[in-house]
């Protein structure tokens, strides 16, 4: 194949994935053509003559598409402050620096501390150095598995490592993913490090139910006997949105369970079976504790007055804001539509369709628009006391509502009441 000597032409095939190898002798020696060589491809730069191997503009170039330290210059290999700028790219490259820089202790800490695979490439000895591991370690606990084994025995270095990521203890000696009390230590730093624990702590109640405080969603990685313990998920469901979910299928249609744990979740309803998403008792506790988990209740109770005056009075509560105003729960034209799906035919009076912003109280009133309706409905009984509660929420809003548009009218510098 003839090299290609226009360097316009030059430039156009390395652009597009050619090689310099095809670049007559005179173009690899020009650095804008090896520049563009090495931004396409990193390797290119072995094809580059030496004094551009030297550049340091045209190595890193080529470290931050794919290519490492081999093909750069000795001296650059030796160079100390290029290096570890170098290995902040590419924590690989440290592979190729000089053998006098991968066995200096301070220059190899500070480049794990810059990208902790770097200590891959560092020496032996350092691999073995606790103090150099441990910094490589708490930048990225992966990097255990290239420690040496005592140090990967060592319970301050692995619980160091469990700490930034979870998938460390893969890397732990065995003798450490049996001892109880260092794993239990272990998943109170990280919960889904329970997944290496060993068959035997998989299946230890006290170790999982740590684990499950840090993070809910190590259930998926206890033992089968584990999931299927009552005992057990009465106290997990106390502390985790997800426990309901990797409960075994009896429990997650055990009703003593399931209500313990909408108590505590409002995800909990959702992994429930669908016999006791229908039972109404579990459905309006875990409506009371949020009116949004009317989502996960059957078609038979979404018809049911009761339960669709709970959601709708649910989202209407309050809670203090900083403007002194209300906090409402219900929110937004999709909010306006699931509280039209709430109301089934024949419960309530249909929602009308209404343009929130001609409202006067806007989008935040979506949840009092619905008690409206449901007041001024001919066909609905409410009790006293539930309508005098609507008429309580929906007086204090419009007053709130009134009261901020006079702070912000006063702010444009617009009289309120002239206005």
């Amino acid at each position: 194949m003839d090299l290609i000597n226009d360097k316009e032409e030059a430039l156009k095939a390395v652009k597009h994935g050619g090689t310099l190898k095809y670049v007559s002798e005179e173009l690899r020696n020009d650095k804008e053509v090896v520049f563009a060589a090495v931004n396409r491809n990193g390797d290119a730069l072995k094809y580059a003559p030496k004094e551009l191997r030297n550049d340091k503009e045209i190595v890193l170039e080529a470290v931050k598409h794919g290519g490492t330290l081999r093909y750069a210059s000795k001296e650059l290999r030796n160079d100390e402050k290029f290096v570890l700028e170098v290995v902040r790219q590419n924590g690989h490259a440290l592979l190729y620096a000089s053998k006098g820089l991968r066995n200096d202790k301070e220059f190899v800490i500070e480049a794990v501390r810059r990208n902790g695979y770097a200590l891959q490439s560092a020496s032996d000895e350092l691999l073995n150095d606790k103090e150099v591991v441990l910094a490589a370690v708490r930048r990225n606990g992966r990097v255990l598995k290239y420690a040496s084994d005592e140090l990967r025995n060592d319970k301050e270095v692995v619980l160091e490592a469990v700490t930034d990521n979870e998938d460390a203890l893969w890397y732990a000696s065995k003798e450490l993913r049996n001892d109880k009390e260092f794993v239990i230590e272990a998943v109170r730093q990280n919960g889904y490090a329970l997944k290496y624990a060993s068959d035997e702590l998989r299946n230890n109640k006290e170790l999982v139910l740590a684990a499950v405080r840090q993070y809910g969603g190590a259930l998926r990685y206890a033992s089968d006997e584990i999931r299927s313990d009552k005992e057990f998920f009465l106290a997990a469901v106390r502390h985790s949105d997800l426990a309901l979910q990797y409960a075994s299928k009896e429990l997650r249609s055990d009703k003593e369970v399931v209500l313990e744990a909408v108590r505590h979740s409002n995800l909990a309803l959702g992994y429930a079976s669908g016999k006791l998403r229908d039972d109404k008792e579990v459905v309006l506790v875990s409506i009371d504790r949020d009116y949004r988990t009317f989502m996960y209740v059957s078609e038979r109770l979404k018809q049911d007055k009761d339960v669709v005056l709970k959601t709708v009075l649910s989202g209407c509560s309050w809670e203090d804001s900083t403007y002194g105003s209300f906090d409402w729960k219900f929110r937004g034209n999709k909010n306006l539509k699931a509280i039209s799906e709430f109301v089934g035919e024949g419960v309530f009076p249909k929602i009308k369709e209404v343009d929130l912003e001609d409202k006067l109280y806007g989008e935040d009133m979506i949840g009092l628009l619905t008690l409206n309706e449901i007041r001024n409905g001919k066909d609905v009984k409410i009790d006293s006391e539930t309508l005098a509660k609507g008429e309580a929420i929906f007086e204090a809003a419009r007053k709130a509502h009134m009261k901020r548009q006079g702070i912000e009218s006063q702010k444009a510098g617009i009289d309120p009441i002239g206005s």
